[in-house]
């Protein structure tokens, strides 16, 4: 029987050719649809923490998880662990994919596990002793699974003991999460999912945690690395534990925890050789304590660079040396300088504040209080200083609303009130003076880093500044007298400063976005006008504020208010031309999340309602900035009275003109 043409028996073979591989592609790779939604998720994370009597801990860690897209294994696969090296030893005990449908297990080859120093800091001083082990799996395909069993160890006692704290949440969903911690001396869950469960108490306890889904935050980190980072734990479920004994043990140490002062004029080389020779100089140039209060300020400010990475503070030498230092180190530098420079202070100490809204105050540990503060009171003026940004102002300011952790006190850590944060006040006196709107008053700025210049200082509303004198200055606060003038507008409109005004950046009126993670600080205002204007010259229309709009009422004078959650803004208009204007804020500190879920990175990383808390707190601040649309700046509305002619007088019957017309 005839086969076919030689032409044909050939096509025949490159079809069976062809479609063998997608066959054999089809037998070992899942189908699309049926790829979960998610581009990864942890089916299990079981750690094992245990701490020896001396201090050391053993940290071993099981975890298995899947990818299912490409961009999930670019980001996935080559997970990063930071380790100290000298005192710690990080071993990585197995690691290995397997791949979906024929279950072939890949095992990591040595050459793929790699140590490295962590990136950006290969040339910052004293940070060698870090390295980070970099984990790069192989054979890896959509809907591999991956496993990886590490240790980490510590090789000498630490100068501290045990603190930690552990995510009970992570970008990507978790089906089973189990943390086990043996010779700890206190622990506490803060706020976790549900599905978690806590078993036994210290010094053995286990927590686990079933089908946590994924926080799905947008821009936790860029590129290669966007899983949760330690700055973010804060606003996350977790759980915190310690080792020390407690809340006094604790005390002692950051007591203890300070830079020694050594007398800078001694004469010696030694002593000479600790301070900056430009800064004893400096020293010797300020008159008074809160001039030399000020320079230590700006010193520590601008001629150290900042370090952003985590190390135990380096001896006081090697900050003079490289003059770089991290948060802590520059807020136990400017501690010590102020000791030695300026006696007058009193009380100088540094503690920790808490950027976070819920966290473990009942545990005795610095894990949660990421934001060291020196506090000290001069001339009998309580003051703090932040060496993150540089503000110097009155207590509490700074510090409202905060968690608050005080080696110095018996009761800490403590919650500080938020309604007493820093103040920025304007009083002035306006008046219309032909087409320009004269404003004649003062400004006052509590807590700011450098000294704000007048232009700052005052509203955009209050037209170009012609005059401004310092009228009282000292740390944390200045006060100026000003006069400035504002053009009006063709049909005469007014524009008066409103309660946020003075506030300028520190508080946002439109929607935030979502995925968003902000912290604004607490803040107060005061604005007190009187506006002058010639009511024959003149006349009022309306006034408005915002949506709030209150037509002129004539002839009698009156008075409107309108009341917004932590603002009130109150005017009154007087027959006599006169308007007095007052409004107030005071702002309790406030957090926002983000409200929605959004693709981190664009990956898709699903994980529904992201921190019950989160969605809560970001609708209560979008709801302020709402009804805060009608705190805005006044506007008033002028028109010049029409001109009147005066009325011809009719002619008087006694003087007309024999034979004229009647």
């Amino acid at each position: 029987m005839r086969t076919g043409t030689r032409r044909e028996r050939i096509f025949v073979l490159f079809v069976r050719c062809s479609v063998l591989p997608l066959v054999l592609f089809s037998l070992t790779t899942p189908a699309m649809a049926q790829l979960p939604r998610q581009d990864a998720r942890i089916i299990s994370e079981k750690c094992m923490v245990t701490v020896a009597a001396d201090g050391r801990a053993v940290t071993e860690c099981t975890i298995e998880e899947e990818v299912h897209s490409m961009l999930a294994m670019d980001v996935f696969l080559d997970p990063r662990v930071r380790w100290l090296a000298g005192t710690q030893k990080f071993t990585v005990l197995a690691a290995y994919s397997v791949a979906p449908g024929t279950g072939r297990k890949v095992s990591t080859p040595a050459h793929a596990i790699n140590e490295v120093t962590p990136f950006t800091e290969e040339l910052t001083p004293l940070s060698t002793p870090w390295r980070e082990t970099v984990i790069s799996h192989v054979g890896v395909m959509p809907g591999s699974r991956l496993v990886r069993r590490t240790r980490l160890e510590d090789l000498v006692a630490p100068v501290v003991p045990y603190e930690a704290r552990w995510p009970l949440q992570k970008v990507r969903p978790i089906d089973f999460l189990e943390y086990r911690f043996r010779g700890i001396t206190h622990l506490a869950l803060v706020d976790p999912p549900a599905g978690c469960m806590l078993t036994g108490a210290p010094p053995e306890v286990t927590v686990t945690c079933k089908n946590v889904p994924g926080v799905g935050f947008s821009g936790v980190g860029s590129g290669r690395r966007i899983e949760i980072t330690d700055e973010l734990y804060g606003r996350l479920p977790r759980v915190v534990v310690s080792a020390w004994k407690d809340a006094a043990a604790l005390a002692a140490v950051l007591k203890a925890r300070r830079y020694p002062t050594v007398t800078a004029h001694s004469g010696t080389r030694a002593d000479s050789s600790l301070w900056p020779e430009f800064l004893n100089k400096e020293m010797a140039l300020q008159p008074t304590p809160v001039a030399r209060v000020e320079t230590l300020r700006s010193t520590v400010m601008t001629a150290f660079r900042t370090l952003s990475l985590k190390r135990p503070p380096v001896p006081l030498l090697e900050v003079l040396k490289h003059r770089a230092v991290t948060v802590t180190e520059r807020a136990m530098l400017f501690d010590a300088a102020l000791r030695l420079f300026v006696p007058e202070a009193r009380s100088v100490r540094t503690a920790f504040l808490s950027d976070h809204e819920v966290i473990a105050n009942r545990i005795p540990s610095t894990v949660e209080y990421s934001n060291p503060v020196v506090l000290f009171s001069l001339a009998g003026r309580e003051l703090i200083f932040s060496p993150s940004t540089g503000e110097l102002g009155p207590w509490p300011s700074l510090a409202a609303g905060t968690w608050l952790l005080d080696p110095t006190l018996r009761e800490s850590p403590t919650l500080v009130p938020g309604d007493s944060g820093p103040l920025r006040a304007v009083h002035a006196k306006a008046v219309v003076d032909g087409r320009k709107l004269k404003f004649a008053g003062q400004a006052t700025w509590e807590t700011f880093a450098d000294a704000p210049p007048c232009a700052k200082m005052l509203p955009p509303s209050l037209g170009q500044l012609e005059r401004c004198d310092v009228l009282e200055r000292s740390p944390g606060l200045i006060r100026v007298g000003f006069s400035s003038s504002a053009e009006l507008d063709g049909e005469a409109v007014a524009t008066l400063p409103g309660a946020l005004d003075p506030l300028g950046s520190l508080f946002r009126v439109m929607p935030f976005e979502a995925g968003v993670t902000a912290v604004f600080p607490a803040a107060r205002s005061q604005v007190e006008l009187e506006f002058t204007f010639n009511a024959e010259a003149w006349s009022l229309v309306r006034v408005q504020s915002g949506s709030w709009v209150i037509p002129h009422k004539e002839p009698l004078g009156y008075g409107a208010g309108l009341i917004t959650p932590g603002c009130r803004q109150n005017f009154s208009v007087h027959r006599n031309g006169l308007i007095r204007f007052s409004s107030a804020c005071d702002l309790k500190r406030r957090h926002h999340y983000g409200k929605l879920v959004k693709p981190a990175a664009g990956s898709g990383f699903t994980g529904g309602q992201a921190y019950r808390e989160s969605l809560k707190a970001g609708s209560l601040l979008e709801g302020r900035g709402t009804v805060h649309k009608n705190i805005q700046s006044l506007v008033v509305w002028f028109r010049k009275p029409p001109t009147v002619l005066p009325a011809p007088v009719p002619p008087s019957m006694k003087n007309r003109p024999k034979g004229g017309q009647r």
